[in-house]
């Protein structure tokens, strides 16, 4: 876990050939491989967002927000699967091990376009996770016909995240 601006970002890692492996299907595809972990990373993101209705609808945050005059609390999550490396930045005075890589820049993407109060998935992992997906945003948004889209910018253009 690291920060990015006012953004807490997790990281999940996966090695597909161990995941393969575990799962006793040798030579299975990367796509197959990140299922489980795209499709657990999707269920605690809606997830967050009932817990964090919860709280807010508690009356800890009433005593907590409302005589103070601030706002409720609102969590922005993304998902997004794909490849990154791991690298240490820094100078000698200090060191930092961070991951980097075009699936950091789209998440961290999906994450600034998803609106506040939400969890968002790329089109990418949607694709990964096929009809489980579909269940995921049932889940969590509701009928998927209903779907809110979001193109992104163009760093990189031609992609959508969907809200979960």
């Amino acid at each position: 876990m690291t920060t990015l601006g006012d953004a807490y970002v997790a990281y999940g890692v996966s090695n597909t050939a161990t995941l393969a492996a575990e799962a006793g299907k040798p030579g299975r595809g990367d796509d197959e491989a990140y299922l489980p972990v795209a499709l657990a990373t999707c269920r605690a993101a809606v997830e967050l967002q009932h817990v964090v209705a919860q709280f807010n609808a508690s009356e800890i945050a009433a005593e907590l927000l409302e005589p103070s005059g601030k706002s409720l609390v609102k969590v922005r999550v993304a998902v997004h699967t794909g490849g990154a490396h791991g690298c240490v930045l820094g100078g000698s005075t200090r060191l930092k091990y961070e991951f980097v890589g075009e699936a950091i820049r789209v998440a961290e993407k999906v994450q600034e376009m998803c609106p506040k109060g939400s969890a968002s998935v790329s089109e990418a992992t949607l694709a990964r996770l096929g009809p489980a997906g579909q269940e995921i945003l049932k889940t969590g948004h509701g009928a998927v016909d209903d779907l809110q889209m979001t193109v992104l910018p163009a760093l990189v253009e031609g992609l959508r995240s969907f809200v979960m």
